[in-house]
């Protein structure tokens, strides 16, 4: 705590608690106050998480929403530029031994994986390594909860039995309802997707179909799907929404289109007269009413 008080170092609360818990499992060790959950961890939950796969092994996801960004080689590459600089700078607290990828990701994979309160950020919807860097000072979060972790995940809202409020400075965890001696606890971990648990908690739900799952479409997917019915050369529609694309865009279960990515659709069907009035009025998504009214881009959306 006290490096981290005088540390000038720009990163996220996430990776803070990464590396302290490193520093308190293999170099306190017995001495660390934290020592029976740690030690816990280090020899009972070996979690696999989709961010220090291999290669081959992530082939596998090709297709589904968890196939995008991330690749071994990338977590590699963020481990010696972002991380080995300040294990280096600190071999007291983080000796050479321990200046590992693999120690580090399995750290890392705890903290994301049994951490509360403290929302990760991705670089991109499909990242599997959350961001490093400086995150909002508003975020307290993450915090690992001895027993309370080993409560586990479900999907659907009528299994939901405990909850865990903030109080003061304590976490206080209570039943929602009643429970039946020798019942499972649930709670949710948030409205995630199968592609999110995978990522973050590293598992899926099995036999039956996640209410939040959505169908993820790459802002390359979606130029490809406007090429046929585009106006002007690829340069040109690259120019109009290149401040606008996002590198992915979530398609719910409803099939409601995103406001975003209907902009973008629309801004590239758009006529010059109507890309000039669009360009002008400083606009990054469009209204409901635009979309809904019956127009010459409203049914090139409908075409496209």
């Amino acid at each position: 705590a006290d490096f981290w008080r005088r540390s000038s170092e720009p990163v996220s609360n996430a990776f803070r608690l990464t590396l302290t818990m490193m520093h308190e499992l293999h170099v306190q060790k017995s001495r660390s106050r934290w020592w029976p959950y740690l030690n816990f961890l280090a020899t009972s939950v070996q979690l696999d998480l989709p961010m220090s796969w291999s290669q081959n092994d992530l082939e596998g996801l090709k297709g589904t929403a968890s196939w995008l960004s991330s690749t071994p080689a990338q977590a590699s590459d963020i481990f010696e530029r972002v991380v080995m600089p300040i294990m280096v700078a600190n071999p007291d607290l983080w000796p050479k031994e321990i200046q590992t990828t693999g120690m580090f990701l399995q750290t890392l994979s705890w903290v994301m994986s049994r951490g509360f309160c403290g929302a990760l950020s991705f670089e991109v919807g499909g990242a599997f390594l959350p961001e490093l860097m400086a995150e909002s000072k508003s975020t307290t979060g993450p915090f690992l909860l001895p027993l309370f972790d080993l409560i586990n995940h479900s999907s659907w809202s009528e299994e939901h039995c405990v909850q865990l409020d903030v109080e003061a400075e304590d976490f206080v965890v209570r039943c929602s309802k009643d429970v039946a001696i020798g019942s499972e606890l649930f709670k949710s971990y948030g409205e995630h997707s199968d592609a999110e648990l995978l990522r973050t908690y590293g598992f899926v739900e099995m036999g039956r179909s996640n209410p939040n799952n959505v169908l993820v479409a790459t802002q390359q997917e979606l130029l490809e799907a406007c090429r046929p019915s585009s106006i002007g050369n690829e340069a040109e529609r690259l120019a109009r929404v290149q401040n606008l694309l996002k590198p992915v865009y979530a398609i719910p279960a409803s099939g409601v289109l995103p406001a975003e990515l209907l902009t973008v659709v629309q801004v590239i069907l758009m006529s010059q007269t109507d890309y000039q009035e669009f360009h002008d009025s400083d606009l990054q998504v469009l209204g409901k009413k635009f979309h809904a009214r019956g127009s010459v881009h409203g049914q090139k959306v409908t075409v496209c």
